[in-house]
C-alpha cells in the first residue's frame, strides 16, 4: 500500500477554458496496480470531457460567426436593394421634371412664335388674342407625382425641393387648363368673326376686318381673351424659368447623393 498525492492531469488545458479552476490534491491509499487503473480511467475521462467541451465551444463560435456573416450579408443585400430603388425613383423624378420643363417651353414657344413673325415683318404687335391661335388640348400633358418619386429627396430631408416640384406640377395643371379654355373661347370668336373674313389675293392669308358697329358687341369677348392669354403668357414664362432651375437643383443634389453613378441631367433649355 502506498499513500500518494494526485495532481489532476490536463489542469493547464482546463484552466485555459474553465477560468477559476485550480489544481487540487487528493490524498488516497491505493496499491500500485489500483493507482494505475484509477489514473488511467480518471485522466481519460477528464481529458475526454475537455476535448468534448472544446469541440462544442468551437462549434458554437463557428455557428455564431456564420449567423453574424449571414445577417451582415442580408443587410448588405437590403441596402443594395434600397439604393437601387432610390436611384430608380430619382431617375423617374428627373424624367417628370424634364417633362414639365418641356411642357412650359412648348406653351411659351406657341405664344411667342407669331410674335416673332410680327417682329420680323417690322410690324407693331397689337392684341395677343389676334395672334395666338388655339391648339389641341394642353391639359393631356399633365404630370402626376407619386410619393415614391420623392423617396430619395425624403431620405435626404430635401423637403424644399419636394415642395417646389409639387408647386411646379400644380401650376402646369392650372395653366394647361387655362390655355384649353382660351382655345375654346378663341374658336368661338372665330365663328363669330367668320362673316367678316376674306382671303387676301396678294398674300393668300385670311384677313378679318371687323366693322366698328360689330366691334362694340365683341368688346367683352376681346377683353376676356386678351387678359386670359396675357396671364397665361406671363405665368408660363415665369414657371418655365423656375422649372429649369428646379431641374438643375434636383440633379445636382442627386449627383451629391449617388456620385458619378448617377447621370447629371441638366435642363436642355438651361442656356436658352
Amino acid at each position: 500500500m502506498m499513500s500518494i498525492t494526485l495532481f489532476v492531469s490536463g489542469y493547464a488545458l482546463l484552466s485555459t477554458y474553465l477560468p477559476g479552476w485550480t489544481a487540487f490534491k487528493i490524498p488516497i491509499a491505493l496499491s500500485t496496480t489500483d493507482w494505475a487503473t484509477l489514473i488511467s480511467g480518471f485522466g481519460g475521462a477528464v481529458v475526454g470531457g475537455v476535448i468534448a467541451y472544446v469541440i462544442a465551444r468551437q462549434g458554437s463560435k463557428e455557428a455564431r460567426r456564420r449567423e453574424i456573416t449571414s445577417a451582415s450579408e442580408a443587410k448588405q443585400r437590403e441596402d443594395e436593394r434600397r439604393l437601387s430603388e432610390e436611384k430608380t425613383a430619382a431617375l423617374r423624378l428627373m424624367q417628370k421634371l424634364s417633362s414639365l420643363t418641356n411642357n412650359f417651353s412648348t406653351l411659351v414657344a406657341h405664344i411667342e412664335r407669331p410674335l416673332d413673325e410680327v417682329h420680323k415683318r417690322g410690324e407693331a404687335i397689337g392684341d395677343l388674342w389676334m395672334l395666338v391661335r388655339p391648339t389641341a388640348s394642353m391639359s393631356h400633358r399633365r404630370v402626376h407625382f407619386e410619393i415614391s418619386d420623392f423617396l430619395p429627396l425624403m431620405s435626404a430631408n430635401k423637403w424644399e425641393l419636394i415642395n417646389r416640384s409639387t408647386e411646379i406640377s400644380d401650376w402646369w395643371t392650372e395653366l394647361s387648363l387655362s390655355f384649353d379654355n382660351y382655345s375654346k373661347l378663341r374658336r368661338e370668336m372665330e365663328e363669330v368673326l367668320d362673316p367678316f373674313a376674306h382671303v387676301d389675293p396678294a398674300t393668300g392669308e385670311i384677313v378679318t376686318i371687323i366693322p366698328a358697329e360689330a366691334r362694340k358687341s365683341l368688346r367683352k369677348r376681346e377683353y376676356v381673351l386678351e387678359n386670359l392669354i396675357r396671364e397665361i403668357y406671363d405665368f408660363s414664362s415665369e414657371y418655365l424659368g423656375k422649372s429649369k432651375i428646379l431641374g438643375d437643383n434636383v440633379s445636382e443634389e442627386f449627383l451629391k447623393m449617388y456620385g458619378n453613378e448617377f447621370p447629371l441631367i441638366k435642363s436642355r433649355h438651361a442656356n436658352a
